[in-house]
């Protein structure tokens, strides 16, 4: 029994001490790294709604955030979920000082519905947080969920409590939580070495390409305390980095516990501005039971109060597209009934000689045809057309065009039909990109930059190769280049004998977490002649392929006459997978059904 006690004492002495030593040896970030990632999060707001309209890719805003509980209670910035809450805008804006006009999202407010200088509500709608929570080091080693607000401050500090609510499928969360250790911020003093820890926004593009950024650790002193930012409660001042995506992660302090939010940077001085943690505690206040439990866990209440006043975090009410836009005068570019432009807009000074054409043909040189507004189609979603925006002589100076596709409707170009995007290069004046029209019809693309500055309208009419622009869309199978007559597209399973027709099928099963097959593009007995597919991923929706997933590209040998590529479902469906070469050459086209195990 004594041989007992002496062990288990000489243990919690063992562990005494390396917890003194980890505490000893100040802000480690070796340690943290090591540590905490698993705690730490992206949050992803996505409006699903705003998606299956067409009304852009969903994705509306990103921030980061740090578990607190087991059971996914989540701190962040108010800021950072306030689309979440108080709903936001999709709007026309133009700047009468400048003569330009932009497209862009804020906020939904009653002052910015009121704003003379929005010309056109595109739509208003509330985004959900999801929750990007690693389990790893790996770059897919993460999970999705989905959370709630459960309550946002709304006096002097800028703080939001989450809740993870389910999985991104919906389903009950099981797992418990990485949680991290909570400091006292009115513990910290000046001259302390400060880390901040998220992820900070890399890249600019949808919600899938927002996933693929990693977490970041920066590194500064605590420099002091402000009060002119925030008279009432202040903020804590650091030299550590603070990048647009950071604001809601957390701030360690020697202790290696989070003392702090990271909230803004000073745009003169480039100081990060840090929240105290300490003022989550009125935050999370309304939740009598979670603020019992943090209390518990080293949350404490702040020395100095300001006016931290805090609601739950329940959609305010908010007016649709439509009802903002009664009253506007016609040239201010009034909405048809879903809330999209039926009038064109007028070019910046910068692209005053810009245009927009439409050509069907393209030669090994990369020249274009001669343009024509006129183009004959199969309306299976396999059919394209090369737009072509030029800008004749100035550089596009945009990295991406955001295109506004409408239909014709009576006399106007109303029906609002999607968005697309396109990567180009913003040093050349003039660059083409592929537009596949869903249907027969009077189209008008309107071509944006990055930044929602506007360029030209481009007008094209497709008819349907029975001559009828209003046909009703049928699935027709078109004929592949003579050089692809014999081709195949096949699906397996089994990579280690993809060429055994025994092996092929039109259906498989996936797990919870999504799973791969084989596509085989078969073209015996001729060469592919290609040193690179292009793959286009349709998914069925009602009883057409016409729900787009993505573009792939796939490097391959060209004097073979077969090739096989890895591709990952992650949601059941009918799916359509359409093969092209590096030209633009249709090869062929696969069927595939996507089932849950």
């Amino acid at each position: 029994m004594k041989k007992a006690i002496i062990s288990i004492f000489l243990i919690l002495n063992f562990s005494f001490l390396i917890e003194a030593q980890q505490s000893s040896k100040g802000l480690d970030a070796k340690y943290l790294a090591a540590n905490y990632y698993k705690g730490i999060v992206k949050i992803l707001l996505y409006d699903s709604t705003a998606a299956k309209s067409g009304i852009g890719s969903g994705y509306v805003g990103r921030g980061s955030g740090f578990i607190v509980t087991d059971n996914g209670i989540v701190f962040t910035n108010r800021h950072v979920v306030e689309l979440c809450v108080n709903g936001y805008m999709d709007y026309d804006y133009n700047d009468a000082a400048t003569n330009s006009s932009w497209r862009t999202t804020s906020a939904y407010s009653e002052e910015k519905t009121k704003d003379a200088s929005i010309t056109n509500v595109r739509y208003t709608g509330y985004a959900t947080p999801i929750v990007q929570v690693y389990y790893g080091k790996g770059e897919s080693e993460y999970k999705l969920y989905v959370a709630k607000v459960l309550t946002v401050g709304v006096g002097s500090f800028d703080g939001a409590m989450l809740k993870i609510i389910s999985d991104i499928n919906g389903k009950p969360v099981t797992t418990k939580f990485f949680t991290l250790p909570i400091g006292n911020s009115d513990a910290a003093v000046q001259g302390e070495d400060l880390c901040v820890y998220g992820y900070p926004a890399q890249y600019d593009g949808d919600f899938n390409l927002m996933l693929k950024d990693m977490s970041t650790l920066t590194f500064g002193k605590l420099s002091g305390y402000d009060y002119v930012f925030n008279k009432d409660y202040g903020y804590i001042k650091t030299d550590a980095s603070i990048n647009s995506g950071n604001s809601g992660g957390p701030v360690f302090n020697e202790s290696n516990k989070v003392i702090g939010i990271a909230t803004a940077t000073s745009s003169k001085t480039n100081i990060g501005l840090i929240g105290g943690i300490n003022g989550m505690y009125y935050v999370v206040a309304p939740k009598k039971e979670i603020l019992q439990h943090l209390t518990a866990k080293g949350l404490t209440i702040p020395q100095n109060a300001g006016s931290i006043n805090t609601v739950l975090g329940e959609r305010k009410e908010i007016q649709p597209a439509e009802t903002l836009n009664k009253g506007k005068s016609s040239s201010s570019n009034a909405s048809s009934s879903t809330g999209t432009s039926s009038t064109s807009n007028t070019p910046s000074d910068y692209y005053k000689n810009s245009k927009v054409t439409f050509h069907n043909t393209l030669s090994e040189d990369g020249i274009l045809g001669k343009p024509t507004d006129s183009y004959s189609i199969l309306e299976d979603g396999l059919d394209f057309v090369y737009t072509q925006v030029s800008n004749y002589g100035d550089p596009l100076n945009t990295e991406e065009f955001i295109v506004d596709v409408y239909k014709k409707s009576d006399d106007s170009y109303s029906s609002f039909v999607e968005t697309k995007s396109f990567t180009i290069s913003s040093d050349k004046s003039a660059t083409y990109f592929k537009y596949f029209p869903p249907s027969a019809g009077d189209y008008r693309l309107s071509v944006y930059t990055k930044s929602s500055i506007f360029i030209n309208d481009g007008y094209v009419t497709f008819l349907s190769k029975n001559g009828n622009t209003n046909s009703s869309t049928k699935e027709t199978k078109t004929t592949s280049g003579s050089s692809y007559a014999k081709s195949k597209i096949n699906f397996t399973n089994d990579e280690a004998n993809v060429l055994k027709s025994e092996n092929y099928y039109k259906e498989f099963s996936i797990g919870k977490e999504g799973g791969f097959i084989y596509t085989v593009v078969d073209n015996y007995p001729d060469k592919l002649n290609t040193d690179q597919i292009v793959v286009d991923i349709w998914k069925k929706k009602g009883n057409k392929y016409d729900s787009f997933v993505e573009t792939k590209r796939y490097d391959i040998t060209s004097t073979l006459d077969y090739t096989y590529f890895k591709y990952t479902f992650n949601e059941t469906g009918e799916y359509k997978i359409s093969v092209y070469a590096k030209d633009e050459t249709w090869i062929n086209t696969g069927y595939v059904t996507i089932k849950k195990k």
